[in-house]
């Protein structure tokens, strides 16, 4: 995203992506990413359980900052 906008700085993108955020036209989720390397998504960081499960190793693991990655998806409605 930050070589597509233009940035320069992060700041600005931070900028940019709050002004994407705000009109719509992407949307903000998290995805805790597994250790099977599957992504789970989720709302918000209060939504993410401290422990949860990898549906490609069918077993349980903890949360970690590491594993949380915020990402967009374009509005399409």
């Amino acid at each position: 995203m930050f070589d597509i906008m233009q940035a320069g700085t992060s700041a600005h993108l931070a900028i940019l992506i709050n002004i994407l955020v705000t009109g719509q036209i992407i949307k903000r989720f998290l995805i805790v990413r597994c250790p099977s390397g599957e992504g789970l998504p989720f709302q918000s960081y209060g939504d993410i359980p401290e422990i949860v499960r990898d549906p490609g190793m069918d077993a349980e693991f903890e949360v970690l900052a590491a594993n949380v990655e915020p990402t967009y998806r374009l509005v399409l409605d």
